[in-house]
């Protein structure tokens, strides 16, 4: 049983609030100043040009994806007394996730190296979408778990549950669709991911300001079985 399951949460949301920052620097902040979206000439030379900020990026995505796999095991343990075994699959979810971020961190530093070559840099840089939506449905299947799990704790609030219940399966049916019809997709006027960050930023924000309900988790706690 945790000594103080309160300051595990807390810690828990400041470790996933790193997460999301140094997500939100990689992903927008550096793809989205370097990479000319169907120019490879032009995204080749920006490369060169801001080599160090590319390689940020990289190391930002290595240094999230280890960061996640710690919030992985915390929140297994903390929702562990609701239903074990369910908790173990959402981090097994979680895992293999965080195992597609890291090839996306191979691919940027393939990338890094292909900038005298246009045509393998396209291909490379084609590979980045594909494999983020992969990671994504991963973790849309995590959060979905973590929302069923939450719901049903009594020691976090239901309306996070609920949140991740409807966000989870957005992530999988953004990268089912991208990967099923993108043309069709990009027309489709709404970002449903956004919902799904939200439910992120939303559970983050409460284990770093309010933890979980003590007496309550100490009570569900006491009633798993050894």
């Amino acid at each position: 049983m945790l000594a103080s399951p309160k300051a595990y949460a807390r810690t828990c949301g400041a470790v996933y609030a790193c997460v999301i920052v140094l997500g939100i620097f990689a992903e927008f902040y550096v793809r989205g100043s370097i990479v000319v979206h169907g120019d490879a000439v032009a995204t080749a030379a920006k490369i060169a040009a801001h080599e160090t900020l590319w390689r940020a990026g990289m190391v930002a995505n290595l240094l999230g994806g280890a960061a996640y796999v710690v919030v992985t095991l915390m929140l297994y343990v903390l929702l562990e007394p609701v239903d074990k075994r369910i908790s173990l699959l959402a981090a097994f979810f979680s895992i293999a996730g965080c195992a597609m971020t890291g090839t996306n961190v191979l691919l940027d530093f393939a990338a890094l190296s292909s900038t005298a070559a246009p045509a393998a840099l396209k291909t490379i840089l084609g590979l980045h979408l594909p494999g983020y939506c992969v990671s994504l449905a991963f973790f849309g299947f995590y959060c979905a778990l973590l929302g069923y799990l939450i719901a049903r704790s009594g020691y976090l609030p239901k309306f996070v549950g609920a949140l991740l219940l409807v966000g989870g399966p957005c992530y999988v049916l953004n990268s089912c669709m991208v990967l099923l019809a993108p043309a069709a997709w990009a027309a489709v006027p709404f970002d449903v991911t956004t919902i799904s960050g939200v439910a992120e930023l939303v559970l983050t924000l409460w284990l770093l300001a309010m933890g979980v309900d003590v007496p309550r988790w100490n009570e569900k706690a006491c009633t798993v079985s050894p």
